[in-house]
């Protein structure tokens, strides 16, 4: 009997349970696909617009630099012409120059904030991509693994459903495939000790098992008798069933049409069965030399077979014709 993991693993590699996990699986790629566009896309811009930084800042340090040197030139231009001596103007300028460096580095102070916001951005934008995969993997997964749990489960219900069903005949490969051979045929006696009837007439029980279970013969059925037939025996056929129903019958009828296994139009399809047709002859012939040497009961009042079995009035002469027909049959 198979574990629930190596039945579940089955189910989900054939049949329905392949088809569900191939369905949840594209729908899971698929989604993936489109976050990964959609990641890419965004990734792309947010590369171009940090890559645009340094320009930016690069053209203002530029216009910060010009502004600088107006101011400088304008100032040496107004001290000249106003006068103002040598020391007054050196002044001046260290206090230009100062601002200029204030100005030019937070200048930088801000491209170098600006360009860390850009990088921080596209490293976040890169863990919320991941994030997001991960979480869609796991989503796809736990409702692929829901659906083919629920679908393993409708299985075996449909299969419990059908093994129950032809249980009820007699049948339990059902549960055999279920629960392991052991189990099945445990299943199987113990419904056969509940339903002899049915199960003789289903063919699970012969006559003599159905006698000893219940102290007589199944309905229909007839009982052999004391004396007749081969040793005291009996046909055993069952009401109903009347002369040529019976495997002997039929044998002789066959005979008695004088079809050969070799030798005839039909003997391509018929040497198949010579292996068989050689059997029945081989056990015909052992059967009738038996009864040659032995005779029949005594308890029957019939003597001894005579050596010819053609000869008439011996006990086997009813059977002469079909033994002789059985040995043209076969080719003896």
């Amino acid at each position: 009997m198979p574990s629930f993991e190596e039945a579940y693993d089955n189910y989900t590699k054939s049949g329905q349970g392949q088809t569900t996990a191939q369905m949840y699986d594209a729908q899971r790629d698929a989604n993936l696909a489109n976050m990964e566009a959609e990641y890419n896309r965004s990734r792309s811009q947010a590369q171009a617009d940090a890559e645009k930084i340094a320009g930016n800042y690069r053209q203002q340090f530029n216009d910060l630099g010009a502004q600088y040197e107006r101011q400088r030139r304008n100032y040496n231009q107004a001290a000249a012409a106003n006068g103002i001596n040598t020391g007054a103007a050196s002044q001046a300028q260290l206090a230009q120059n100062a601002a200029y460096q204030r100005a030019y580095g937070q200048l930088g102070t801000a491209q170098a904030q600006e360009e860390a916001n850009a990088a921080r951005g596209l490293s976040n934008l890169e863990s919320a991509y991941r994030s997001q995969v991960n979480a869609a993997i796991a989503n796809a997964d736990y409702n692929k693994a829901n659906a083919l749990l629920q679908g393993y489960q409708d299985d075996r219900n449909r299969q419990m459903q059908e093994a129950q069903m032809m249980a009820g005949y007699g049948i339990f490969d059902g549960y055999n495939n279920l629960y392991g051979a052991d189990t099945a045929n445990t299943m199987r006696e113990l419904w056969i000790a509940q339903n002899p009837l049915l199960a003789y007439n289903t063919g699970s029980i012969d006559a003599e098992r159905y006698r000893a279970m219940t102290g007589s013969y199944p309905p229909g059925y007839q009982a052999p008798a004391s004396g007749g037939g081969y040793y005291g025996g009996s046909s055993r056929r069952r009401t109903g069933e009347t002369e040529g129903s019976t495997l002997a019958d039929q044998l002789s009828a066959l005979a008695s049409s004088g079809l050969k296994v070799a030798g005839s139009a039909a003997s391509q399809a018929a040497n198949q069965y010579s292996p068989f047709v050689n059997a029945i002859a081989t056990g015909v012939q052992n059967a009738w030399n038996d009864a040659q040497r032995n005779g029949t009961p005594a308890a029957n009042g019939q003597a001894a077979p005579a050596a010819n079995p053609t000869t008439s009035g011996n006990a086997l002469s009813p059977y002469s014709n079909w033994y002789a027909n059985v040995m043209r049959l076969t080719n003896r």
